[in-house]
């Protein structure tokens, strides 16, 4: 989505004392300061405390911003006075491997895995847990449903994405 608020500014960022850095957010705001990576170098920008900042074609603020976000990045006298993203960081992929016997299971509307519950020993406590699961999932060492079976089940976020019967 175009921004046309930087349109709007003075000289559209190419007056003498005007820059415009493009380059990917390098580390989480400290401060009122961004750290771009520029070709495998680091800058530091200064932001103005009423800069305007626009993520995903909204205004935000400058904490909003996501370590991997690509910036445009407008100043004037070396201090940042708009900020726009123009390629939103990827989203962090936090990959998990769980072991527990098999309770039950939900089926989508077209027959597929929709959550699949796993007794679980926590803390010498036992607890049942619910996952999602992946329409892609894979299964391997027998089928679903397998009761009191141990599973392993691997996946990323909050989503399974292999199933294995031990």
């Amino acid at each position: 989505m175009r921004c046309f608020w930087s349109e709007q500014l003075p000289d559209n960022g190419t007056g003498q004392n005007q820059t415009q850095l493009t380059g990917k957010l390098a580390a989480a705001i400290t401060g009122n300061a961004v750290l771009l990576e520029r070709s495998g170098v680091n800058t530091a920008v200064a932001v103005d405390a009423n800069a305007f900042v626009y993520r995903n074609g909204a205004k935000v603020a400058l904490a909003d911003l996501k370590v991997g976000d690509v910036l445009k990045v407008r100043t004037f006298n070396n201090i940042a006075y708009y900020i726009e993203v123009t390629q939103l960081a990827p989203v962090e992929q936090n990959a998990f491997t769980v072991y527990g016997v098999y309770k039950d299971m939900t089926l989508t509307a077209d027959g597929k895995i929709g959550t699949i519950k796993i007794s679980q020993t926590v803390n010498n406590t036992v607890q049942d847990s619910v996952y999602s699961v992946s329409p892609n999932v894979t299964i391997t060492g027998g089928t679903l449903p397998a009761a009191n079976k141990v599973l392993e089940l691997k996946g990323n976020n909050t989503t399974v994405t292999s199933i294995k019967i031990l």
